[in-house]
């Protein structure tokens, strides 16, 4: 009789045991589903900002490149009003940068 309840008992902690194991096994099912999903949210979400700085970025890109642009023209025309206001000391000036460019570039040779 102990024995017969003994393992009445062993087989009804067994199907306790499998039923425990089959409920942890679908909950840990959820919960990396929902990882999973949290994990995709949270990388778009993540994408999406970096769209948005990227775009800030081209923006500010843009926004410097036209003003060096604009820039880079001033110079030009202040560049091209003095050559014609002092051209002979402007030759002489260009003269003058050549020859230190031959003298860096070249060395001395004798």
């Amino acid at each position: 009789m102990a024995a017969a309840d003994n393992s009445k008992q062993a087989d009804a902690e067994a199907n306790t045991l499998k039923e425990d194991y089959e409920r942890l096994r679908k909950d840990f099912q959820a919960l990396r589903s929902h990882l999973k999903e949290m994990g995709g949210r949270r990388i778009d979400q993540a994408g999406s900002r970096g769209r948005e700085q990227v775009d800030e970025i081209e923006e500010m890109l843009r926004e410097l490149g036209s003003d060096l642009r604009g820039r880079g023209e001033l110079g030009q025309a202040k560049l091209e009003q003095t050559i014609q206001e002092r051209p002979l000391m402007s030759l002489l000036a260009a003269f003058g940068v050549g020859m230190l460019i031959s003298q860096l570039l070249g060395g001395r040779r004798r």
